[in-house]
C-alpha cells in the first residue's frame, strides 16, 4: 500500500522540501523532542520534507509531541497516518487499525476508505470490509463518493465471498446501484457495483433493473461467468443479447466506448489502457498493439511511465502473441520487467505475466528464471493471490525440468491458500503429476459456496478467458472429461456455454504451435 502517496496529499501541516543539511539533521540519531522548542520542531520536521513518510519512526514520535503543544493539536492527524505508516511495514496491521480508526473518528471518516479496505484484506476481516462499505453508503455525500475506488471494493467483495458473507455483500452493492450516490462514484466504481448488484436484481424479478445492470457492466471479461453460472440463468435470454453471437454485441460496444473516452481524454493513462483492452478484446490485435507501440517508441515515455500505460503495453505482448509474434512480445515484456519495482510497485503484475506466459509456452527455464524475478517483487508488493501465481509457475517449471523435489514449499503454500483461486492449485498439482488430488479438491471447490464460482469459471473452455495469452499447461477443465462425480457437480451449478458464443477474437488467435 503507497502510504507515502496518499499521507502527503491530507497532512495538515503542509512540509517543505528539504535541503541536504535538514534531510541528514532530521533524519539522524533520534533527538530528545520533548526538550525541543516549537520551532526546533517543525523545523526538524520540515527538514524530512515528503521523506516525512518513509521515516515514520522519526516523524512518528516529532508529530506525537508537537499534537501535545499548545494550539499545535492538528499534528496529530500527521502523526496518527506516520503511526500507520510503521505499523504497516512491521506487519503490524491490527495497530494500523486501530491508528486508522482513531484518525477516522476524530478527523475524517472517508478520506481514507481504500486504505480501510487494504488493512481489512490483511488481517482477513470480512465483518469490518462489509461495516465499512455500510457506513459509507449510510453517510457519504456526491462530493465524498469518489473515495470508494474500485480497488476497494474489489477487496470488500473478495472478503465477503472468502467467508460466505457474499449475499451480505450484494444486497450491499444493490443498494448502493439504486442510491442517488451511484452517479456520483467513478465510472469503473458503477460497473463494479452493477457487476455485484446484477444477482439482486435477477432475484428481485425486475427485468428493468438487469438490464440496466448490465448495460453498466461494459467489459466483456464478466461475460462468460454470466452465462455459464446458473444464478444468472432466468436472465441468460437478456445475457445473450448483450453479449451478441460470438460475443461480437458486447466487445463492439466496449471499444466504442473506450474509444470516445479517450478520445475525450488522451492524457487519462487508464482510459489509454482501456482502449487497448477494448481493441484487444474485438480481435483487433494489430490495432492493439499499435496503439501501445506508439506510447511506447516514444523518447521519453518510460521516464513517464504509469500503471494505465504499463497495463496498455501488456495488451500489446498478449496482442502480439495472438498475431504469433513471439518474440516481439517477449521484447515488450522484458522492458516492463526493467523497472523498478520500488518506484513503480504496480510492476508486480507484469513480472508475474511476464513469468507465467513463459511457463505457459513450455519455456521452462527462462520461465523459472522469470518467476525468481516475480517473487522477489511480489513478497514485497504482491497479495497473496500473487504470491500463488509465482507460486503456480514455480511448481510447473520445475517439475518439467526434472526438479520436482524442490516445489514441495510452493505446493504448500498453495494448499494452504486455496480458498484465494482453487484451480490455481489445481493447476500446479496436475503439473506435479497429482491428478487424484486435484480432481478432489475441484469437487470439494465446487461443493463450497466460497469458492463453487471460481472454481466453475476455471473449468470454461480456454477460448472464454479473453485476457490472458495462450497456456500449454494442463487445465483444471482436462478432468471434466475424466470424471463423472465432477461433471455432475458441474452441471448442477453451470452449464456449457453454446458453441455461437466463443468469442469471434479468440478464433482469430494464431496457435502457440504455429507462432514464431
Amino acid at each position: 500500500m503507497k502510504f507515502r502517496d496518499i499521507a502527503i496529499a491530507a497532512l495538515v501541516l503542509g512540509a517543505v522540501p528539504a535541503t541536504a543539511q535538514q534531510a541528514s539533521e532530521a533524519t539522524g540519531t533520534a533527538r530528545d523532542y520533548g526538550a525541543m522548542s516549537d520551532a526546533e520542531l517543525e523545523a526538524a520536521l520540515e527538514g524530512l520534507g515528503d521523506a516525512w513518510i518513509d521515516r515514520c519512526e522519526i516523524s512518528e514520535p516529532l508529530l506525537a509531541e508537537l499534537s501535545t503543544r499548545p494550539a499545535k493539536e492538528d499534528y496529530r492527524s500527521g502523526m496518527l497516518l506516520a503511526r500507520m505508516a510503521c505499523a504497516d511495514r512491521q506487519g503490524a496491521y491490527e495497530r494500523a487499525a486501530d491508528a486508522l480508526a482513531e484518525y477516522e473518528k476524530d478527523f475524517d471518516p472517508l478520506s481514507f476508505l481504500g486504505l480501510g479496505f487494504y488493512l481489512d484484506s490483511r488481517r482477513d476481516d470480512a465483518a469490518s470490509a462489509l461495516a465499512r462499505l455500510e457506513r459509507f453508503a449510510n453517510t457519504a455525500t456526491h462530493e465524498t463518493a469518489e473515495a470508494l475506488n474500485i480497488d476497494g471494493l474489489q477487496a470488500a467483495a473478495t472478503l465477503a465471498r472468502k467467508h460466505g458473507r457474499e449475499d451480505a455483500f450484494e444486497d450491499l452493492a444493490f443498494r448502493l446501484f439504486q442510491s442517488p450516490l451511484y452517479a456520483s462514484v467513478s465510472g469503473e466504481v458503477q460497473s463494479g457495483i452493477a457487476y455485484w448488484a446484477l444477482v439482486p436484481a435477477i432475484r428481485a424479478n425486475d427485468e428493468a433493473l438487469i438490464d440496466e445492470a448490465l448495460g453498466q457492466i461494459r467489459n466483456p471479461t464478466s461475460y462468460p461467468d454470466f452465462l455459464a453460472l446458473r444464478e444468472y440463468e432466468p436472465a441468460w435470454p437478456q445475457i445473450e443479447r448483450r453479449v451478441g453471437e460470438h460475443f461480437t454485441a458486447i466487445t463492439e460496444a466496449f471499444r466504442h466506448w473506450a474509444a470516445a473516452r479517450y478520445e475525450n481524454a488522451p492524457h487519462d493513462r487508464d482510459r489509454f489502457s482501456d482502449a487497448a483492452h477494448a481493441l484487444y478484446f474485438d480481435g483487433r490485435f494489430e490495432e492493439a498493439a499499435a496503439l501501445a507501440r506508439k506510447w511506447r517508441e516514444r523518447p521519453d515515455a518510460f521516464d513517464t511511465i504509469e500503471e494505465g500505460d504499463a497495463w496498455a503495453l501488456n495488451i500489446e505482448a498478449y496482442a502480439l502473441d495472438a498475431l504469433g509474434r513471439i518474440a516481439e512480445a517477449d521484447a515488450v515484456f522484458d522492458r516492463l520487467a526493467e523497472l523498478p519495482a520500488d518506484e513503480n510497485p504496480w510492476v508486480v503484475s507484469f513480472v508475474i505475466n511476464r513469468g507465467s506466459r513463459l511457463v505457459g509456452q513450455r519455456r521452462f527455464a527462462e520461465g523459472l528464471e522469470a518467476a525468481r524475478l516475480a517473487r522477489e517483487v511480489a513478497e514485497e508488493h504482491g497479495n497473496t493471490y500473487a504470491r500463488m501465481l509465482v507460486a503456480r509457475d514455480h511448481v510447473c517449471a520445475l517439475h518439467e525440468l526434472g526438479r520436482g523435489e524442490e516445489a514441495g514449499a510452493d505446493l504448500a503454500y498453495l494448499r494452504e491458500n486455496r480458498v484465494e483461486r482453487v484451480t490455481l492449485v489445481v493447476q500446479a498439482l496436475l503439473c506435479a503429476g497429482q491428478r487424484d488430488e486435484a480432481l478432489a479438491m475441484l469437487i470439494d471447490g465446487i461443493g463450497d459456496e466460497r469458492t463453487r464460482a471460481g472454481v466453475i469459471i476455471g473449468l470454461l473452455p480456454e477460448e472464454y478467458d479473453l485476457f490472458y495469452t495462450a497456456s500449454l499447461l494442463p487445465r483444471p477443465r482436462d478432468l471434466l472429461a475424466t470424471s463423472r462425480e465432477l461433471r455432475t457437480a458441474y452441471e448442477r451449478w453451470a452449464r456449457e456455454i453454446p458453441d455461437t458464443f466463443v468469442p469471434a477474437a479468440s478464433r482469430k488467435r494464431v496457435p502457440l504451435d504455429r507462432a514464431r
